[in-house]
Protein backbone atom coordinates (compact mmCIF):
# COMPACT_ATOMS: atom_id res chain seq x y z
CA UNK A 1 0.00 0.00 0.00
CA UNK A 2 2.72 2.26 0.35
CA UNK A 3 3.20 3.09 -3.26
CA UNK A 4 -0.55 3.95 -3.59
CA UNK A 5 0.18 6.10 -1.25
CA UNK A 6 2.82 8.00 -3.02
CA UNK A 7 1.49 7.91 -6.02
CA UNK A 8 -2.23 9.47 -4.57
CA UNK A 9 0.37 12.28 -2.91
CA UNK A 10 2.26 12.82 -6.21
CA UNK A 11 -1.12 13.28 -7.95
CA UNK A 12 -2.26 15.89 -5.65
CA UNK A 13 0.89 17.92 -5.50
CA UNK A 14 0.63 17.36 -9.43
CA UNK A 15 -2.90 19.35 -9.39
CA UNK A 16 -2.01 21.90 -6.92
CA UNK A 17 1.28 22.64 -9.36
CA UNK A 18 -1.16 22.88 -12.22
CA UNK A 19 -3.89 24.71 -10.92
CA UNK A 20 -0.95 27.33 -9.32
CA UNK A 21 1.01 27.59 -13.03
CA UNK A 22 -2.22 28.22 -15.46
CA UNK A 23 -3.54 30.94 -13.81
CA UNK A 24 0.42 32.31 -14.06
CA UNK A 25 0.31 30.95 -17.73
CA UNK A 26 -2.74 32.92 -18.79
CA UNK A 27 -1.82 36.03 -16.97
CA UNK A 28 1.79 35.82 -18.82
CA UNK A 29 0.14 34.90 -22.35
CA UNK A 30 -2.28 38.40 -21.91
CA UNK A 31 0.70 40.51 -20.72
CA UNK A 32 2.98 39.37 -23.80
CA UNK A 33 0.28 39.45 -26.26
CA UNK A 34 -2.88 41.89 -24.91
CA UNK A 35 -6.12 41.28 -25.88
CA UNK A 36 -6.54 39.09 -29.24
CA UNK A 37 -9.92 41.27 -29.49
CA UNK A 38 -8.23 44.59 -29.58
CA UNK A 39 -5.53 43.14 -31.78
CA UNK A 40 -7.74 41.51 -34.09
CA UNK A 41 -9.43 44.85 -34.80
CA UNK A 42 -6.35 46.90 -35.15
CA UNK A 43 -5.41 44.77 -37.90
CA UNK A 44 -8.60 44.95 -39.50
CA UNK A 45 -7.96 48.40 -39.27
CA UNK A 46 -4.87 48.18 -40.62
CA UNK A 47 -5.62 46.14 -43.54
CA UNK A 48 -9.04 48.64 -44.40
CA UNK A 49 -7.57 52.06 -44.11
CA UNK A 50 -7.26 54.04 -46.99
CA UNK A 51 -3.54 54.14 -47.69
CA UNK A 52 -2.14 57.71 -49.21
CA UNK A 53 -2.25 58.00 -52.62
CA UNK A 54 -4.21 54.90 -53.31
CA UNK A 55 -7.71 54.29 -54.71
CA UNK A 56 -9.87 54.47 -51.64
CA UNK A 57 -12.29 51.76 -50.43
CA UNK A 58 -15.59 53.89 -51.68
CA UNK A 59 -13.88 54.50 -55.30
CA UNK A 60 -13.35 50.66 -55.27
CA UNK A 61 -17.29 49.90 -54.65
CA UNK A 62 -18.04 52.96 -57.21
CA UNK A 63 -15.09 51.22 -59.63
CA UNK A 64 -17.07 47.95 -59.17
CA UNK A 65 -20.67 49.40 -60.10
CA UNK A 66 -19.39 51.28 -63.11
CA UNK A 67 -18.24 47.67 -64.38
CA UNK A 68 -21.03 45.62 -63.47
CA UNK A 69 -23.11 48.09 -65.53
CA UNK A 70 -21.54 46.81 -68.79
CA UNK A 71 -23.24 44.80 -71.05
CA UNK A 72 -20.97 45.02 -74.02
CA UNK A 73 -16.94 45.52 -73.62
CA UNK A 74 -16.72 49.48 -74.32
CA UNK A 75 -15.15 50.89 -77.54
CA UNK A 76 -11.93 49.87 -78.33
CA UNK A 77 -11.50 47.21 -75.54
CA UNK A 78 -9.97 44.40 -77.65
CA UNK A 79 -9.04 42.12 -74.56
CA UNK A 80 -9.44 41.78 -70.71
CA UNK A 81 -6.71 44.86 -70.14
CA UNK A 82 -8.38 47.13 -72.65
CA UNK A 83 -11.57 46.29 -71.06
CA UNK A 84 -9.76 46.91 -67.36
CA UNK A 85 -8.56 50.19 -68.49
CA UNK A 86 -11.73 51.23 -70.25
CA UNK A 87 -14.03 50.40 -66.97
CA UNK A 88 -11.63 52.63 -65.15
CA UNK A 89 -10.85 55.47 -67.30
CA UNK A 90 -15.47 55.53 -67.76
CA UNK A 91 -15.10 55.66 -63.84
CA UNK A 92 -13.10 58.72 -63.42
CA UNK A 93 -9.34 57.07 -62.72
CA UNK A 94 -7.46 57.05 -65.86
CA UNK A 95 -4.33 55.77 -66.27
CA UNK A 96 -1.45 54.90 -69.22
CA UNK A 97 -2.91 51.94 -70.63
CA UNK A 98 -0.92 48.50 -69.90
CA UNK A 99 -1.36 45.10 -70.90
CA UNK A 100 -2.33 42.31 -68.33
CA UNK A 101 1.73 41.15 -68.69
CA UNK A 102 2.69 44.27 -67.88
CA UNK A 103 0.07 44.88 -65.09
CA UNK A 104 1.22 41.25 -63.70
CA UNK A 105 4.71 41.87 -63.86
CA UNK A 106 4.27 45.69 -61.82
CA UNK A 107 3.48 48.49 -63.79
CA UNK A 108 4.32 52.08 -62.15
CA UNK A 109 0.53 53.11 -61.84
CA UNK A 110 -0.12 49.90 -59.23
CA UNK A 111 1.02 48.75 -56.35
CA UNK A 112 0.64 45.24 -55.49
CA UNK A 113 -1.21 44.54 -52.38
CA UNK A 114 -1.58 41.19 -50.37
CA UNK A 115 -5.26 42.12 -49.18
CA UNK A 116 -7.67 42.43 -52.34
CA UNK A 117 -10.48 44.90 -51.98
CA UNK A 118 -13.07 45.68 -54.70
CA UNK A 119 -12.35 47.62 -57.30
CA UNK A 120 -8.78 46.26 -57.13
CA UNK A 121 -6.96 44.56 -60.37
CA UNK A 122 -6.49 40.53 -60.04
CA UNK A 123 -3.82 39.79 -62.61
CA UNK A 124 -2.30 36.52 -64.00
CA UNK A 125 0.52 36.15 -66.63
CA UNK A 126 -2.02 36.92 -70.09
CA UNK A 127 -4.98 38.48 -67.97
CA UNK A 128 -6.19 40.76 -65.81
CA UNK A 129 -9.80 41.52 -63.77
CA UNK A 130 -11.50 44.07 -61.69
CA UNK A 131 -12.02 42.48 -58.12
CA UNK A 132 -15.61 42.37 -57.02
CA UNK A 133 -15.89 40.88 -53.88
CA UNK A 134 -12.81 39.40 -52.43
CA UNK A 135 -15.01 37.49 -49.49
CA UNK A 136 -16.60 35.30 -52.37
CA UNK A 137 -13.41 35.23 -54.79
CA UNK A 138 -15.44 37.40 -57.83
CA UNK A 139 -13.50 39.05 -60.45
CA UNK A 140 -15.54 40.95 -63.25
CA UNK A 141 -13.75 40.36 -67.12
CA UNK A 142 -13.60 40.20 -70.47
CA UNK A 143 -13.44 36.01 -71.20
CA UNK A 144 -14.20 33.92 -73.83
CA UNK A 145 -18.17 34.25 -72.94
CA UNK A 146 -18.08 37.67 -72.70
CA UNK A 147 -18.15 40.00 -69.97
CA UNK A 148 -19.06 38.38 -66.43
CA UNK A 149 -17.91 37.63 -63.15
CA UNK A 150 -16.19 34.83 -61.84
CA UNK A 151 -14.31 32.68 -59.29
CA UNK A 152 -10.76 33.40 -59.11
CA UNK A 153 -10.41 30.03 -57.18
CA UNK A 154 -12.63 28.05 -59.20
CA UNK A 155 -10.37 25.51 -60.93
CA UNK A 156 -9.64 27.04 -63.66
CA UNK A 157 -8.77 30.34 -62.56
CA UNK A 158 -6.40 28.15 -60.11
CA UNK A 159 -4.63 26.16 -62.69
CA UNK A 160 -3.67 29.81 -64.00
CA UNK A 161 -1.36 30.06 -61.39
CA UNK A 162 -1.58 32.22 -57.93
CA UNK A 163 -3.09 35.73 -58.86
CA UNK A 164 -1.15 39.21 -58.21
CA UNK A 165 -3.35 41.61 -56.59
CA UNK A 166 -2.78 45.57 -57.72
CA UNK A 167 -4.22 48.65 -56.42
CA UNK A 168 -4.20 51.83 -58.63
CA UNK A 169 -1.62 54.52 -57.79
CA UNK A 170 -3.82 58.21 -57.87
CA UNK A 171 -2.93 62.02 -57.48
CA UNK A 172 -3.70 63.49 -54.61
CA UNK A 173 -7.34 64.31 -54.39
CA UNK A 174 -6.60 67.49 -52.07
CA UNK A 175 -7.58 70.72 -53.66
CA UNK A 176 -4.66 73.29 -55.48
CA UNK A 177 -2.96 74.78 -52.94
CA UNK A 178 -3.95 79.07 -53.70
CA UNK A 179 -2.28 81.80 -52.34
CA UNK A 180 -4.37 84.90 -51.41
CA UNK A 181 -4.12 88.31 -50.45
CA UNK A 182 -6.46 90.14 -48.20
CA UNK A 183 -7.47 93.66 -48.64
CA UNK A 184 -7.00 95.73 -46.10
CA UNK A 185 -9.96 97.44 -44.56
CA UNK A 186 -11.03 100.22 -47.30
CA UNK A 187 -9.00 99.18 -49.94
CA UNK A 188 -10.90 99.48 -53.39
CA UNK A 189 -8.35 97.16 -55.17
Amino acid sequence: MGGEAAREKWRSSAARLIWRAVPAGALLFVSMFGDSRAEAQRVVQAKTKDAPGLLGAEEGRVLVDVALEQIAPLAGARDCSHVVHAIYVSAGHAYPYASSSEIYSGDRNFVRVRHPRAGDVIAWWGHVGIVVDPGRHSFYSLVRTGLQAQDYESAYWKSRGQPRFYRLRVASTAPPRTWSRTKPAGSTD
